[in-house]
């Protein structure tokens, strides 16, 4: 039962993160393109012109997706430590059959 409710807490804080991450990433590209738009319907900002925002953004980021990445770890090493718990606990319980015919 940990096993179970640690990974989809897990699941649901990387959801929780990448939800986060994203609308801010949309947000911040709409601003970026209203910023560098000369006026509205013009031509859509060029590839070279869009790679200074994610590089941008990237740079301004990359601690908290540092910071991610090492609590991911961290968290995925509970998981299997859990895992290895439940798959032991497995092993060393006797199976039913064996045990309903000794009775």
């Amino acid at each position: 039962k940990q096993f179970r409710l640690k990974r989809q807490e897990v699941q649901q804080w990387n959801q929780d993160f990448w939800k986060r991450q994203n609308n801010k990433f949309v947000n911040e590209r709409k601003e970026f393109m209203a910023t560098h738009q000369k006026k509205e319907g013009d031509t859509p900002l060029s590839p070279d012109e869009m790679s200074v925002f994610y590089k941008a953004f990237l740079d301004k980021n990359w601690r908290t997706h540092m910071e991610y990445n090492v609590e991911w770890y961290r968290r995925n090493a509970q998981m299997i430590l859990l895992h290895l718990r439940v798959k032991v606990a497995r092993l060393l319980r006797p199976h039913r059959a064996v045990r309903e015919t000794h009775k």
